[in-house]
């Protein structure tokens, strides 16, 4: 093997510094290191080496695509700059022509993480197959405990599409019931208490996501919304209660208590005590609410690893040959989720557990 990938090097290397054109090294990186290139080949053929010579294998090969891209890039440079010289030389200079820009940047994390991926899988005799995905509903809703009559299964999302976050609450009985401004499983798990396991989200235009054109930052406007069900709209607060079926005087009274305690910065009903300056509900109207419920969107929980992402049986122990990566794994989180690293988990997890699985 050793022999192999030193020729695969040597012959790669001199057919790069043959290379006249950018496009002729473009065909030797393909050729080389493409998807059906001579080193991957190599890689496809690490399924049949010993289970104890692979790690010395997987590092050979990674150590002659490093001199082999290093080079390709060299004579790239080389090749683009003398291409860039005769054109100069060819052309009469425009000096009204932008200056030269600096390169800034590079390949994203996650796409140099998907390929180091593919390579090692691909190593193992697996294949890299794209298609069309497939979703089921009932993968998306009902077994995840969220059933057809579920406000998350309304045809607008549940996001805050007209008040902020930090809104007030109110349950079908018209009263607060949580800290608007708790971590979102406090949130969830308080709201799912809740007769029908949803409440509304109160706003005001002062404390709304709209601006002076009514549309909020989904780009949806206020008239849509109103028309769709998905937002609620009264003159009065008493109006409002109506519409959305809360105890009339319960709910103006709670409204009431909520512009006390952001005037007042404290909230003994709740125990909030941070409240945005726009917090307050106007009390001439007009008023909107906003029908909210959970829904799953990211798993916390599942099967336990270790640093290498192996299972691990109840006892905690190892179970041989059985990886986890992505959101079936668990402990990865904690006591709650850090919001927008779904798919830097499922790289990071997918990496650790492919460089593991190879290295056994």
């Amino acid at each position: 093997m050793k022999e192999r990938l030193q020729q695969i090097r040597e012959d790669a290397i001199a057919k790069i510094q043959a290379s006249e054109d950018l496009d002729k090294l473009n065909e030797v990186k393909v050729a080389v290191l493409g998807k059906k290139g001579a080193l991957t080949e190599v890689l496809k053929g690490m399924k049949d080496v010993a289970a104890e010579e692979r790690p010395k294998v997987g590092q050979m090969v990674n150590e002659t695509r490093g001199i082999i891209e290093d080079k390709i890039e060299e004579v790239r440079t080389k090749l683009a700059a003398a291409a860039r010289e005769s054109k100069l030389k060819a052309e009469v200079i425009d000096v009204t022509l932008p200056a030269k820009k600096n390169n800034v940047g590079h390949r994203h994390p996650n796409t140099i993480a998907l390929e180091e991926l593919e390579r090692i899988f691909i190593g193992m005799g697996y294949e890299v197959v794209e298609g069309p995905e497939v979703e089921y509903d009932y993968y998306n809703f009902e077994a995840l405990n969220i059933p057809a009559n579920h406000p998350a299964k309304d045809e607008q999302d549940t996001f805050n599409i007209i008040g902020e976050g930090t809104n007030m609450y109110v349950n079908q009985e018209g009263k607060r019931f949580v800290n608007e401004s708790s971590r979102r499983d406090v949130l969830a798990k308080a709201i799912l208490e809740q007769t029908g396991s949803y409440c509304y989200v109160i706003s005001t235009f002062q404390n709304s996501r709209m601006d002076s054109d009514y549309k909020n930052n989904y780009h949806l406007y206020l008239t849509d919304l109103i028309a769709s069900g998905a937002v609620v709209q009264a003159d009065t607060l008493e109006e409002l209660a109506e519409k959305i079926g809360c105890p009339v005087d319960t709910f103006v009274e709670t409204c009431t208590n909520f512009n006390k305690y952001v005037a007042e910065s404290n909230d003994p009903e709740c125990g909030r005590v941070v409240f945005p300056d726009n917090a307050a509900l106007e009390m001439e109207g007009p008023f909107y609410a906003c029908k909210r419920a959970p829904a799953v969107h990211h798993t916390m929980g599942g099967i336990k690893v270790n640093v290498k992402n192996q299972a691990l049986a109840e006892d905690g122990s190892v179970i041989p040959g059985l990886f986890a990566a992505g959101e079936v794994t668990g402990g990865f989180h904690g006591s709650n989720r850090l919001g927008g690293n779904a798919i830097s988990e499922v790289i990071t997890t997918g990496r650790n557990a492919a460089t593991n699985l190879l290295a056994e």
